[in-house]
C-alpha cells in the first residue's frame, strides 16, 4: 500500500478534525502506519464493547474468533490452492512468509529460531498491530491524530485477543494435516508471538 492510499485512510477516517492531506505530505510512511492502526484499535474496541453489552463477554470471543477463524481458513485454502497445494515446510513458508507477509506493510518480519525438513519454529518480536490495541486498551494511544477515548477494561481487552486467530486458521486451510501451534502470545504479556509448523511422519 502506497503513501498516498495511507494518506487517503487517515484523512477519510478524521475529515470531521479537520486533517487535511497537504498537513500529511511530510510524514512518515511508518507514521502513517502507526496513526492508521491507532485508528483501527479505537474502532475494534468500541465494537467490541458494543458486542459484550449485547451478548456477553464470552459469547463476543466465540463470535470474533468465528468471523476471523472462517476468512483466513479460507484465505489459506485459496493460498495453497493457488501454489499446487503442496505439503512440505518449504511450501508453507514459501505460501506464508515469502509470498504473504513480505506484500503486507504492518505484517511483523518473522525471525526464524528452528528450520528443518518436518519443523518450522519462527518468532515476531515486533507486531504493530498488537502494540497498538494494547496502547489503545491502557488509555495511552495516541498518534499523529489524538485518540479520545477512556481507558478501556480488561474484559475489552481480553475479548479483542479473539481477533487473532489468523495465523492458525491460516494454516489448517493451507495444509489440514501440518500440526500447527502458537506458543507465545503478545497480547497475553509475552515478549512476542511463537508459532511452531510441523510435518508428521
Amino acid at each position: 500500500m502506497g503513501k498516498e492510499n495511507f494518506v487517503s485512510l487517515i484523512v477519510t477516517s478524521e475529515q470531521h478534525r479537520g486533517l487535511e492531506a497537504d498537513k500529511l505530505d511530510s510524514i512518515s510512511k511508518e507514521a502513517l502506519v502507526k496513526s492508521a492502526l491507532a485508528l483501527r484499535a479505537r474502532d475494534l474496541f468500541t465494537v467490541v464493547k458494543v458486542l459484550i453489552s449485547q451478548v456477553g463477554k464470552e459469547k463476543a470471543k466465540e463470535l470474533l474468533e468465528e468471523a476471523q477463524y472462517s476468512i483466513f481458513l479460507q484465505r489459506g485454502k485459496d493460498a495453497a490452492e493457488k501454489a499446487g497445494n503442496p505439503k512440505d515446510i518449504d511450501g508453507y513458508v514459501e505460501a506464508n512468509t515469502i509470498n504473504l507477509l513480505a506484500c503486507i506493510p504492518t505484517a511483523p518480519i518473522p525471525e526464524v529460531i528452528e528450520r528443518t525438513e518436518k519443523k518450522y519454529l519462527f518468532r515476531c518480536t515486533k507486531c504493530s498491530q498488537a502494540e497498538s490495541l494494547l496502547n489503545f486498551g491502557a488509555g495511552d494511544s495516541k498518534g499523529l491524530v489524538e485518540a479520545s477515548h477512556c481507558s478501556e477494561d480488561q474484559d475489552t481487552l481480553e475479548v479483542v485477543k479473539y481477533m487473532c486467530p489468523h495465523d492458525t486458521a491460516w494454516a489448517k486451510g493451507f495444509n489440514p494435516d501440518m500440526k500447527f501451534a502458537r506458543t507465545k502470545f503478545f497480547l497475553d504479556g509475552d515478549d512476542y508471538c511463537e508459532f511452531v509448523a510441523e510435518i508428521e511422519d
